[in-house]
């Protein structure tokens, strides 16, 4: 495909400049919603995660897990906002935080980094929603959704998307798109995350795991 290095190139370079460092706070698994279970006098959240249910949330936990449906930034700043959302103690929030990424239930994407093993084995699951372009933007691709601001992606971000099936990891999906657009994994890897942050901001994209935890 003429041209697609050097589109990504330029696209890595924008990112940096954006910020490439930023770290985002994402949910792993699909939300199940509150059950109130009869024998016990309890509600608990229920995720399905790498093709089994978890119906042990508490009610606070399952809400800091909802609220990382789109990436939260990682940063001072996150339990804050998140006791703000929720209107929890702070202390609660980050018990909760803690006990998500001790499950697994929560991971980190960092923009402009490689995969790490904690998220190689990602699936990404689209949402119901598609890509399309026309001929006033042939080289941009909007992916359909409710919102009046739908998710825009170039080139390779159509590229990758074409490639979520919710049977490919994110390892694979990387592994895929290095051989059919013939330009370094590192470049592809990055573009990829990129990818995803952008897809699970605008709710089109869901993270599950290819076996549980």
């Amino acid at each position: 495909m003429p041209g697609i290095k050097e589109n990504v190139a330029q696209d890595q370079r924008v990112i940096a400049k954006a910020g490439g460092a930023r770290e985002y706070i994402v949910a792993v698994g699909l939300p199940k919603g509150l059950i109130y279970q009869k024998d016990n006098e309890e509600t608990t959240g229920v995720i399905r995660i790498g093709g089994h249910l978890v119906d042990s949330l508490t009610p606070m936990t399952y809400a800091v897990w909802t609220q990382c449906l789109t990436p939260m930034v990682a940063n001072a700043y996150a339990v804050q906002w998140l006791s703000s959302v929720l209107g929890r103690y702070p202390q609660a929030c980050r018990s909760a935080l803690d006990e998500l990424f001790a499950a697994g239930y929560l991971v980190r994407l960092q923009l402009g980094s490689r995969l790490s093993r904690e998220i190689s084995d990602l699936r990404p699951i689209p949402s119901g929603y598609g890509a399309g372009n026309s001929f006033v933007t042939p080289d941009k691709y909007y992916v359909s959704m409710e919102s009046n601001t739908p998710v825009a992606l170039d080139v390779i971000g159509q590229a990758l998307w074409s490639l979520m099936d919710g049977n490919l990891t994110l390892q694979e999906i990387a592994e895929e798109a290095t051989k059919w657009l013939e330009i370094v994994p590192e470049l592809v890897e990055a573009g990829l995350i990129y990818t995803v942050v952008e897809l699970m901001s605008g709710r089109c994209l869901y993270l599950d795991r290819a076996v549980s935890s």
